[in-house]
């Protein structure tokens, strides 16, 4: 071991001479002002798909129909009647089967310690385990503005693995975070023996991916090198006498460049936001055998169909095209640059069969899952390191078929995490819109770890009384747009989040530049916008506007506790209308739920620069609960231009008001504020 931290220094303290000596892979200088440096990365040319000509009874929409790319819900038409199909049969229960070790896919998955290690008694001729030899990862990240290239001084790479038993089966996928890269944009990092890949198991192959940029002008991965699809570690060269393998990847760059496009949604003012480009390649599910009678599962048929689409990523991106029916599946993952479209009469029926869902360890920033501590079911769309993905539709439906997994959930009956309908991680540009989403057996919407997300038009909706399901929740995430969406929820409608406890802290990854607007939610039990609870990533830079709540137990709710850490800061809530509340207002520091017993006591929560303004509630029991946590006070909270009216039975202490700090400005209320005059 003496060696290996030897040669690892030594790899380190060379590391000046390494970035000088290969700048002309890397297509840098220091002088970056004299340099116009050349990538070699070209997008090699695909051919285009060819699909067999469809017979009288395959459905295939029409160029000319423009309700297949983007537009105005209002816009899209109704397709001509030129195709046959079924009418929507009843779905049956499918038979549920012993569900077996999944194999994982192309997923950021760390080693699950629950799948059981492979027999040494069987195997291919030649197996041998994984060595300890150390491998280490160095390369460049670098910001192209207009013809300058400048070095991201702290992004990170992430790099992610898979290693295979000695029968040659993936066993298991594992990633970690390279080092922050330094002044001259240079990162290293040490893989193994530091992670190891466990008793007989050897490296199948790694891939390098752009994690983050904290250049808050330069933040928009490219794929150049693969930065975005990933850069396979392929070749190695020794450091210190065969006891180092190095490997120098080629350089990764982000940008600052966008290309803005402007958008009018239904019934109003133009918005813009970074394109999301309509595809070269269109297919449509029934190619690859699919079949919409609600009653044959077409995960394979899912499967086939974006793996073959998902090699014109980098020539036009693909669109797979649901067509009218009852498509029962299972859950399938997507690609990079692709379009996941479901028509008006398409349903996609989430299986009832356990053996449908892979099962995934939890999420790092979690540390459990959030059912069973074991671990958790895959989404039903779920896809992880993509961009440039959209689940969209002319208001297509996906039906969770969630009664079955609330029984498991109330009998005490699962194993794993429920699974959601659609979940992304450390993903970029992402839009979800034009659906309705019903019976999610769990949440329904979760981005995770990614950026640029769009959201929009979406209508959710789950039995009032139904367990955790959540209408979205973008966690740990950055940029996104909520808007033009409506809710029926027996959980918060909107749940913003960032980890839990000590492993959200650890994670350390906030949710934060969140905009919510012209968003309607119905939820008796449950807040329309929760803050939290598990905000132990941080919370910072939310806006809500122009937000509607009916029969809703509150408006926008803070929840944290004691063991949380990080902040829930700068937030700004305006234009809201309440009609027949429990709560107008709602914060609450005892929300005490932890995910074991390893969170810190010691780590408070900082709540500060709260703002409500333009609030109109009516029929509310409860005016206020504003609790913060004692010795560590809520403070910077703002209330201004308020205007509620009680219900006939209303709570006798309207405003209950403790360690709280803050200000109120034209509060017209029937009931007193917390003290009399301005600050309470």
């Amino acid at each position: 071991m003496a060696l290996t931290h030897f040669f690892c220094a030594a790899s380190i303290l060379l590391s000046s001479l390494l970035v000088i000596a290969s700048a002309a892979d890397y297509g840098y200088e220091p002088k970056p002002d004299t340099v116009k440096p050349e990538t070699s990365y070209v997008p090699a040319p695909k051919p285009k798909p060819t699909y067999d000509t469809p017979n009288s009874g395959h459905y295939q929409p029409k160029a000319s129909y423009p309700g297949y790319g983007y537009g105005k819900k209002s816009d899209l038409p109704k397709p001509k009647p030129d195709f046959k199909y079924n009418p929507k049969p009843n779905v049956g229960l499918p038979k549920v089967t012993i569900p077996k070790i999944p194999n994982h896919g192309y997923h950021y998955i760390p080693l699950p310690h629950h799948l059981p290690k492979p027999k040494l008694s069987h195997g291919k001729p030649g197996y041998e385990p994984e060595s300890l030899l150390p491998i280490c990862v160095e390369g460049l990240i670098l910001c192209k503005s207009g013809s300058n290239y400048i070095p991201v001084e702290g992004a990170k790479v992430r790099i992610a693995c898979t290693g295979v038993d000695k029968n040659g089966n993936e066993a298991t996928h594992f990633s970690c975070l390279t080092d922050a890269a330094d002044a001259h944009g240079y990162y290293f990092k040490t893989l193994f023996p530091s992670g190891g890949l466990g008793h007989n198991l050897k490296l199948k192959e790694c891939k390098a991916y752009l994690e983050n940029s904290p250049m808050e002008t330069c933040k928009i991965p490219t794929d150049v090198n693969n930065g975005i699809n990933g850069a396979l570690l392929s070749s190695y060269h020794v450091l210190g006498n065969k006891n180092i393998k190095l490997y120098s990847m080629r350089t990764f760059f982000y940008t600052s460049e966008t290309t803005p496009t402007s958008t009018t949604p239904p019934g109003g003012a133009s918005t813009e936001y970074q394109a999301i480009n309509c595809r070269k390649h269109s297919a449509v599910l029934t190619d690859f055998g699919g079949v919409g009678d609600g009653k044959t599962p077409n995960t394979k048929a899912f499967k086939a169909a974006i793996a073959e689409l998902s090699q014109y990523a980098s020539d036009g991106g693909a669109q797979l095209i649901v067509p009218p029916g009852r498509w029962l599946t299972g859950s399938f993952n997507l690609s990079s640059h692709f379009t996941l479209f479901l028509h008006k009469d398409a349903v996609l029926l989430a299986s009832q069969d356990e053996a449908e869902w892979p099962a995934f360890p939890p999420l790092p920033s979690y540390g459990v899952g959030r059912d069973e501590h074991a671990g958790r079911f895959s989404s039903l769309i779920f896809g992880t390191h993509l961009t440039d993905v959209v689940v969209t539709g002319n208001n297509g439906t996906i039906d969770g078929q969630g009664a079955v997994w609330w029984d498991k959930f109330h009998q005490k009956k699962l194993k794993l995490t429920r699974p959601y309908l659609i979940e992304f991680l450390y993903s970029d540009q992402v839009q979800i819109s034009n659906l309705t989403l019903i019976n999610s057996p769990s949440w329904n919407v979760h981005p995770t770890y990614c950026s640029n997300v769009l959201i929009q038009w979406l209508t959710i909706l789950a039995p009032v009384d139904s367990p955790n399901t959540d209408g979205i929740n973008p966690d740990s995430s950055s940029n996104v747009r909520i808007e033009d969406s409506f809710v029926v929820s027996g959980d918060d409608c909107i749940a913003v989040k960032s980890g839990w406890d000590e492993y959200g802290i650890k994670f350390g990854r906030p949710t934060q530049h969140l905009v919510i607007r012209r968003f309607t939610c119905i939820s008796p039990d449950s807040a329309t916008i929760a803050l939290g609870s598990e905000m132990s990533g941080g919370i910072q830079d939310v806006r809500a506007e122009d937000i509607t709540a009916l029969g809703t137990q509150s408006g926008v709710r803070i929840k944290t506790a004691v063991g949380r850490g990080a902040y829930v800061k700068d937030i700004f809530v305006r234009r809201m209308t309440l009609k027949t509340m429990k709560y107008a207002f709602w914060m609450t520091g005892s929300y005490g739920s932890h995910p074991d017993t390893g969170y810190d006591p010691k780590a408070l929560p900082e709540i500060k620069r709260i703002s409500y303004k333009d609030i109109v509630a009516e029929n509310v029991t409860y005016s206020a609960r504003l609790e913060g946590i004692e010795n560590d006070p809520f403070t910077g909270i703002c209330i201004s231009n308020v205007n509620i009216s009680l219900t006939q039975k209303p709570m006798e202490l309207q405003w209950n008001c403790t360690d709280i700090q803050g200000v109120s400005s034209k509060v017209n209320s029937s009931a007193m504020l917390c003290v009399a005059g301005e600050k309470y």
